[in-house]
């Protein structure tokens, strides 16, 4: 590629400034859509803890369970023993999953990282003011409480007030001595999760739970001593395992010990977040295709436009290799602008995706990924558009840089060749923008069928997560809050009903084997196991969920401790059939129940799916209730603080970990699904477009070509229908030979989609049918305007030409 090569590319591309600006923007949003999804990737599961020194030497460690790594599964006698015992490494650390401790001042939930004392020194961190914990201040007793802060938190709770260190903060009623603040951008050692403090074990664990084997609530963190690797660490920790299995069969359960990279997530939190950026980079990978492709398309339309000019620059000596590299230098020059545009388009798609994965869990505390477009995403997109500019332009180059000479070199040649791979690229963009479009169109079912029917009636519903037990509030005394947290909030006016349960439904998280008295399953693989809520009176009034038989489960339930329960429709028939359930006995878990009421509710399910059993119990106080729903008249957001206020004088010292409307709450746990419709519908509207002008161009070119023919067939009385025929006829075989393989890749990709579609099945004719229609529909409008024109083609002077 010389200077002259790069001026006269500039200068074709000014002269062309529609085609330019076309072939730009669809390379632009085809990378950075790439390269954000990238950077998403490579949050999630490349990138090490921020700030850390040398992370290459930083390594987690886990439980194997059925060969998978399932985290905080090892209890801290097990650290104990493998801080001791190992060699490979030079330290190792416990780290706890993050717990919440409440701040009194504002009453808001903090997240609190509970670790080692050798978790900061194992990180290669450097205390940002003060300092970190002392070996000493890990398990022994006699001691005060001590607590390092985060920068963040530092700054957003003491605006960064040096002479905080030493003073005191109080979280759950303890106060602990603030000893010193860790760096700024370090954000813990998984992704996701920033702690605002961290505290040693023994502030969250009592000296049993410490000595007790059993108590598995850690991961650990182990660095590297220099020229060890993984293999070596795995190895020594797999031999330790068995010799600790060996003293205490109890202790690893024969799983094993997992050793990787400290990278991204936690190991429990892999499996389920992969499915999304998975769907991601599928559609970006399409969209990237279709971009590419059309540009492929778009290139060799434009080198058959100037194909007189090719033939005459050839024929005047000019050799085949300098052309394919003139018009292999414009390709590039395109490319390389559109990875231009391409790195504006990922930061606004980085923010977009760090917005839609952004979830406030609890108040003041948000769930929160930060995607950086690093140097590695700066190549990443380089190597996009460097690759796209030479394998999608050199094809088109070097079939344009062969023309038959003397057709060329005529005005018009009145048989023009036909381009296989011009229809190939026209076949596949139809293909996979049928494939976005479907997936999209499943994905908008599967959103309105959340938000419009999850199995009861969210609208006016405020959500509050409380945490008694952790205030003290336990037995009869948080039967006694719960009763003072009733009376008062029924007292208000605006108020219709409230109601308390373990989880808020649709999120199901225990389950319970069912069976009938005298009918024990022989067999663990026989039982029934049921996904089971426990919940408080008027829980059915609260959600409007519609009761068929029976009654709802009433507070004399409660207050008697009567074992009641409430079955749906589909366990109700799976157990009697055509039997009347109510006042039968059920037993839940081994314990006799009586069967009080049937509700309509069916969950969230997938179209096509048979309904799902549920069962809802009476507490009886096993489970510590934390879900609070009150129906209010009028907007949630207006009633909140009342709420807030009357729930605070109920128990002054009992945290609101959340305090939100129900169709918030919804909303947050299904943003999976919202951020799979956005991405997809964004990607099918771009591909439907792509499509659509790549075939208007190649039918446009074809009308172009054969206007000589068509003047005669005009002259010789064809008719102007006949000729929109032919040229529809030209275009829609193309869209008919995509739309089959289309299908048949989107009946193949719907299974990325099935864990984010509710209410609509994965392979729904009506909408496979729908979309294909709407394909085809705007291919006949794009085909239609070169046909109009060509049908109004002037027979005197086409045949002058």
């Amino acid at each position: 590629m010389t200077n002259a090569d790069l001026r006269m590319a500039v200068r074709r591309l000014r002269q062309s400034p529609t085609f330019t600006l076309v072939a730009v923007l669809s390379l632009a949003l085809g990378i950075g859509v790439s390269t954000s999804v990238y950077a998403l990737t490579f949050t999630l599961f490349f990138a090490p803890p921020a700030g850390v020194d040398q992370p290459d030497r930083l390594v987690r460690i886990c439980r194997l369970r059925n060969g998978q790594p399932e985290g905080h599964e090892l209890s801290y006698a097990e650290y104990v023993y493998y801080r001791d015992q190992a060699t490979v490494f030079t330290e190792v650390a416990s780290d706890n999953n993050v717990r919440l401790l409440t701040d009194p001042e504002n009453g808001y939930p903090l997240l609190a990282a509970v670790v080692s004392p050798s978790y900061f020194t194992v990180l290669g961190l450097r205390p940002h003011a003060g300092r970190f914990f002392l070996p000493d201040e890990d398990t022994a007793t006699g001691h005060h409480e001590v607590v390092v802060l985060s920068h963040g938190f530092w700054q957003r709770r003491f605006a960064g007030d040096a002479r905080r260190i030493g003073g005191f903060l109080t979280l759950d009623g303890t106060a602990y001595t603030i000893v010193g603040v860790a760096p700024p951008g370090f954000e813990g050692s998984s992704a996701g999760w920033a702690p605002d403090v961290f505290v040693p074990p023994r502030a969250v664990f009592s000296e049993a739970d410490l000595a007790n084997r059993k108590n598995e609530q850690l991961d650990l963190i182990g660095r590297l001593r220099p020229g060890r690797t993984v293999a070596e660490a795995h190895a020594e920790m797999t031999v330790l395992a068995s010799r600790l299995e060996q003293t205490d069969p109890g202790t690893t359960r024969g799983g094993g010990l997992s050793v990787s990279k400290l990278r991204g997530l936690d190991p429990e939190a892999r499996s389920s977040e992969a499915r999304l950026p998975a769907l991601l980079v599928a559609a970006s990978a399409c969209l990237l295709t279709i971009a590419c492709v059309n540009l492929a398309g778009l290139l060799q339309t434009r080198h058959a436009a100037r194909g007189k000019e090719i033939a005459i620059r050839l024929a005047l000596g000019a050799g085949r290799g300098r052309m394919v590299r003139q018009l292999l230098t414009e390709s590039f020059l395109l490319s390389t602008l559109g990875g231009g545009a391409g790195l504006v388009v990922a930061w606004w798609g980085k923010t977009l995706l760090e917005r839609a994965y952004a979830r406030d869990m609890f108040e003041g505390t948000r769930h929160f990924y930060p995607l950086t477009l690093d140097a590695r995403a700066f190549l990443l997109t380089l190597l996009i558009a460097v690759a796209t500019g030479v394998v999608f332009g050199l094809v088109p180059a070097l079939q344009a840089s062969r023309p038959v000479l003397v057709p060329a070199l005529k005005e018009d040649a009145s048989a023009p060749r036909r381009s296989r791979l011009r229809t190939a690229f026209l076949v596949v963009q139809v293909a996979l923008s049928l494939v976005l479009l479907i997936g999209a169109a499943l994905v908008i079912q599967s959103a309105r069928s959340v938000s419009r029917n999850p199995g009861f009636d969210a609208g006016h519903v405020a959500y509050f997560n409380l945490a008694p037990a952790r205030a003290g509030y336990r037995g009869d005394k948080a039967t006694l809050y719960a009763g003072d947290v009733r009376r008062r909030l029924e007292s208000l006016s605006f108020v219709e009903s409230i109601s308390f349960s373990w989880v808020p439904p649709p999120f199901w998280f225990s389950t319970a084997d069912i069976f009938l008295p005298g009918q024990t399953p022989a067999r663990p693989d026989d039982r029934l196991r049921v996904p089971v809520n426990w919940i408080s009176a008027r829980f059915f009034e609260t959600l409007r969920i519609p009761m068929i038989q029976g009654r709802g489960i009433e507070q004399r339930d409660i207050d008697q401790s009567r074992s009641v329960v409430v079955l749906n429709e589909a366990l109700a028939v799976r157990l009697w059939a055509e039997q009347d359930p109510v006042g039968r006995t059920v037993m839940v878990d081994g314990k006799p129940s009586e069967v009080v009421g049937i509700v309509r509710y069916e969950g969230l399910r997938a179209g096509g799916d048979t309904a799902h059993p549920y069962l809802f119990c009476s507490d009886t106080g096993r489970r510590q209730q934390s879900s609070l729903f009150v129906r209010v008249k009028g907007e949630v957001s207006a009633a909140l603080p009342t709420l807030r206020r009357e729930i605070l004088a109920a128990g002054p010292g009992v945290p609101i970990n959340q305090a939100t409307s129900l169709t918030s709450v919804l909303a947050d746990q299904q943003s999976d699904v919202r951020i799979a419709m956005g991405l997809l519908s964004f990607a099918g509207v771009l591909a439907l477009l792509l499509t659509t002008l790549g075939l208007y161009g190649v039918v446009a070119l074809w009308v172009g070509q054969r206007t000589r023919e068509i003047g005669i067939r005009v002259a010789l009385g064809a008719r102007s229908a006949g000729i929109v025929a032919l040229v529809l006829r030209q275009g829609l075989r193309l869209v008919l030979i995509g739309l089959p393989l289309g299908l048949a890749a989107a009946l193949a990709a719907v299974r990325l989609l099935s864990s984010y579609l509710y209410g609509v099945s994965a392979t729904d004719a009506a909408t496979f049918s729908a979309i294909a229609a709407l394909l085809a529909g705007v291919a006949l409008v794009a085909c239609y305007v070169p046909a109009r024109r060509a049908m109004r083609v002037d027979p005197v002077r086409a045949l002058r030409q």
